[in-house]
């Protein structure tokens, strides 16, 4: 299961960097930022004219890492979305920004 998140703070790469380690000791599962090894591959979607570019991508290994993910998203106020594996053609399984 995998969902990403987009984050205002996006101009902050710093931030971003900061919130994901704070993240990833809570996960089991993986939180990937843009220019991170599965980043690209993780943000693709199966219409390949959606080229979005979320803020943050968590790859969750389980229902406490969603938990987890959705509660990190309410305490920032950041929107989520989830990709499930589906083949959504509007790409709206992908946020940018």
């Amino acid at each position: 299961m995998q969902f990403t998140t987009s984050s205002v703070a996006r101009r902050d790469h710093k931030g971003n960097t900061a919130a994901a380690r704070a993240l990833s000791g809570k996960i089991k599962g993986q939180v990937l930022l843009p220019g991170v090894a599965g980043y690209d591959r993780s943000r693709c979607v199966f219409n390949a004219m959606i080229d979005r570019r979320p803020a943050m991508i968590i790859r969750c290994a389980g229902a406490d890492d969603v938990v987890e993910g959705v509660a990190f998203a309410r305490t920032y106020d950041l929107p989520v979305t989830v990709k499930g594996g589906g083949h959504g053609v509007a790409g709206r399984a992908v946020a940018d920004g």
